[in-house]
């Protein structure tokens, strides 16, 4: 595709709406079934909706060499969706966001192990930076056990993390987009299914609503996001996926009257800005990573 930033910023303050829509459908399927059944259901609902596109390419947008990175795709992203959901119910609508969005802080370290990407010197500052944030929003002491649902957020952004640097490895090997978010809603069905089963609760049919909007929120989120990152590189447009926070606050703000407290509100300010500061040390400067090569 022709670079556009006009068209890569459209399409990822889509994303982050939508991101926003996603949690807030969540959150209110909270009170009607179980975090593992909402997870499972919101990745089974993707994968049918991904099979007209499957059945489209007949199966061509799904080949890969690289089953790893398909598998960590899947299970990790699987699993961070779960850890995601499961804090929603415990913390503020915005807390659980912020801290699974935080992954431009976590990305580049878990590439130095993952891919042996080197890190920036430059790059360490926002991501210390970041983890002074998180610690505001944390506030870590004696009670963060007995209420882990932002040590379950953190979580899901590292698990994110793994899932994301998986998904650059399999667009760089050419990978169909569609093709990636099959696989991430097959594998993330049945990691979660377990789960669900095992802790099975189910109220009424509002949950199910609230589940399969929430499940066409997150499949446009994976289209918008991958496209965005096809027309403008993450440093011209990515700051915009930040926007997702600011939806998600007015969500809990409007609907459901959850305030933050001074120290979360600076941890997350901290945070954003720190997410921000890592697209623009992490500019893509070689040929291999131009505008089509980047991708979620």
């Amino acid at each position: 595709m022709k670079p556009n930033k006009f068209y890569g910023s459209v399409l990822l303050i889509i994303a982050a709406f939508f991101m926003a829509l996603y949690s807030a459908f969540i959150f209110a399927a909270k009170d009607y079934m179980s975090s593992s059944l909402i997870t499972c259901l919101t990745c089974f609902f993707g994968f049918i909706f991904l099979l007209v596109p499957v059945f489209y390419m007949k199966f061509e947008n799904l080949k890969s060499n690289d089953i790893p990175a398909v598998l960590v795709r899947g299970i990790g992203g699987g699993l961070a969706f779960l850890c995601f959901v499961t804090a929603i119910r415990l913390v503020n609508l915005v807390d659980a966001v912020v801290l699974f969005n935080a992954t431009p802080i976590f990305v580049p370290i878990i590439a130095l192990f993952y891919t042996r990407t080197k890190i920036s010197p430059l790059l360490w500052i926002p991501i210390i930076i970041g983890f002074i944030g998180i610690i505001f929003i944390v506030q870590p002491d004696r009670q963060i056990f007995e209420n882990p649902g932002e040590l379950l957020a953190l979580l899901a952004g590292i698990l994110l993390s793994f899932a994301l640097i998986a998904v650059r490895k399999l667009v760089v090997e050419g990978m169909p987009v569609s093709g990636i978010i099959f696989y991430f809603y097959f594998f993330a069905t049945l990691v979660s299914l377990p789960f669900a089963l095992y802790n099975f609760e189910y109220q009424t049919a509002m949950g199910f609503w609230y589940v399969l909007l929430g499940s066409i929120s997150l499949t446009i989120v994976q289209f918008a996001f991958s496209y965005a990152y096809k027309f403008a590189t993450p440093a011209e447009v990515g700051p915009y996926w930040y926007l997702s926070i600011l939806f998600s606050g007015l969500f809990g703000y409007f609907i459901w009257g959850q305030v933050l407290g001074l120290w979360k509100f600076i941890g997350i300010i901290v945070v954003v800005g720190a997410g921000i500061a890592t697209f623009f040390i992490n500019r893509p400067v070689t040929a291999k990573n131009t505008p089509s090569s980047q991708n979620k």
